[in-house]
């Protein structure tokens, strides 16, 4: 019973793990034809209201699946959820515009997962003088 039970977590873990990765590509494909449609100007417009340039696009487009919940989960691991809903539009949009093109959302991903100490995100993350700034701290 112990090696039927065994068996079925593991293809439950796996059918999750699969899922996950066909919403995540179903999410980047979205997002692609999205600016697809857009055409030309319109997606060179877009692009300039988030600070964004055409060269931001594929790294936009591959982090899209995780960026909004990992940025979601650090706001709530500095426990900036009432600065980050109060804060300056613009630099609301500078954090979500590095958070959406962060090379780093492994490490953070793991830093958060594995509750890292608290001021180690500030070694990998692009937020980090932003994070200081809407807590009002100075990094340390």
């Amino acid at each position: 019973m112990t090696i039927l039970s065994n068996l079925l977590h593991g293809l439950r873990n796996l059918s999750a793990k699969v899922t996950s990765r066909l919403d995540d590509a179903a999410i980047r494909h979205r997002m692609a034809q999205e600016f697809v449609d857009l055409g030309s100007r319109d997606l060179d417009r877009v692009l300039a209201d988030i600070g964004c340039a055409r060269e931001d696009l594929a790294v936009l487009i591959k982090n899209a699946p995780r960026s909004r919940s990992l940025l979601e989960a650090m706001i709530l691991r500095l426990g900036l959820e009432k600065e980050f809903a109060l804060g300056e539009p613009l630099l609301l949009r500078d954090i979500e515009r590095r958070c959406g093109t962060c090379p780093t959302h492994a490490i953070c991903g793991r830093w958060l997962g594995k509750g890292g100490a608290p001021g180690e995100y500030r070694l990998f993350c692009p937020n980090a003088g932003n994070f200081d700034l809407l807590s009002g701290k100075t990094a340390a």
